[in-house]
């Protein structure tokens, strides 16, 4: 087990171990709360007996009788309180996919001619442009300012695009416009030539695929994970593996003839976060998508896996998109774009922006230390 797995479990230990104590606690502090209650009516009923006794002629035999049955129904009350709450804690899990079920389909607009969208070879080239798009949240209220406002940017066949800002920018919701996981009231989304807005939905995300910060991995071989629909030979496989060095980080744990038996499990919890990033990456690599968008790919990994990640992506004959919160990575980016509060304030070459002092870039640049400055310009050139 390497350090990275060893201290993803104690982490997950920990956090374990904090949601069962809190859930101890809160039963413990519910059941004396009910010993108190009926701790209470337990004194409380042979001291009302004692009081209505004299006035009530109350015999000995029923009002020992009525103690007996008393002291059981508040051991039965408190099982029957216990076991209800707990039935309402575990349906609560039910009553989610009960919602996730009635989910309504998502809604495609009517196809528009798009010209070149029912050619067996689109997208041959990759070159994307977002023109004057405005798109808002569906949970956003009426009346609000749209997430994203007149947001253009465009990238050559095969270039390189580099999304940058601050929190709450408008980088993601980018992201979710290109794949229209969210309204696109106004503007044009276009592939080669052809508008993203007006094909069906699948056709549409085919074209794009995503790599996140944390790519999802299944329990099974690293076969499944990289190509689950068994749509690829073993040569395509050990291509993208190539690509991405992933065998050379695999090498002492397994093989090199069975790298692609290599058991993942749930999670990819006997990977480092370096590793469960190429694994995302070979799988991007071998879709069919002619653009490539990654969310901050190198954000948790260490320097060689960044290394192996950026030389994959030189070599990558797609395009690529680039969300990116670090400025080193983007250095070579063909162009940058600068988001804030939806709206880009900023565009253009790397170098450019860099040398130009009022610049946005150039102040993002200098707040990492003059290290970095360095850094940025000498990777652009």
């Amino acid at each position: 087990m390497t350090a990275t797995t060893q201290s993803r479990f104690v982490r997950l230990l920990d956090e374990n171990g904090e949601a069962l104590f809190c859930d101890v606690l809160v039963k413990r502090w519910f059941g004396s709360r009910l010993d108190s209650l009926c701790c209470i009516y337990a004194i409380g009923l042979p001291v009302a007996f004692a009081v209505a006794r004299g006035p009530l002629d109350l015999q000995p035999g029923p009002i020992g009788l009525a103690l007996i049955y008393s002291m059981w129904l508040t051991g039965m009350l408190q099982w029957v309180v216990r076991q209800t709450a707990e039935w309402e804690n575990a349906m609560t899990s039910v009553e989610r996919i009960c919602e996730y079920g009635d989910l309504a389909a998502e809604a495609d607009p009517e196809p528009e001619p798009s010209p070149g969208a029912d050619d067996d070879g689109w997208p041959s080239a990759g070159a994307l442009a977002l023109t004057d798009v405005v798109a808002r949240y569906e949970t956003q209220a009426s009346g609000s300012p749209p997430a994203l406002r007149g947001v253009s940017m465009s990238v050559a066949a095969r270039g390189k695009l580099a999304i940058c800002g601050r929190t709450g920018s408008g980088k993601s919701t980018t992201l979710l416009a290109l794949l229209r996981l969210i309204t696109v009231e106004s503007g044009a989304v276009t592939l080669d030539g052809v508008s993203l807005l007006g094909i069906p939905k699948a056709k549409a995300r085919a074209a794009v695929c995503v790599v996140p910060q944390s790519p999802e991995l299944f329990v099974g071989s690293l076969r499944y994970n990289l190509d689950p629909l068994g749509e690829y030979g073993d040569a395509a496989l050990h291509a993208a593996l190539r690509k991405t060095r992933l065998g050379e980080s695999l090498r002492d744990d397994v093989k090199s003839e069975d790298l692609l038996g290599y058991t993942i499990l749930e999670g990819g919890d006997n990977l480092s976060c370096g590793q469960r990033q190429l694994v995302g990456l070979a799988r991007a690599l071998l879709s069919n998508a002619a653009v490539l968008v990654l969310d901050e790919p190198t954000s948790n990994v260490d320097e060689e896996t960044d290394a192996r990640i950026q030389a994959a992506l030189r070599d990558c004959e797609k395009t690529l998109v680039i969300i990116a919160h670090r400025l080193r990575p983007i250095a070579d980016a063909d162009a940058v774009v600068i988001l804030d509060a939806g709206e880009v304030i900023e565009a253009g070459p790397v170098l450019a922006l860099l040398e130009d002092e009022a610049s946005v870039f150039r102040k993002l640049a200098e707040e990492a230390g003059p290290e970095e400055v360095a850094a940025i310009r000498r990777l652009a050139h």
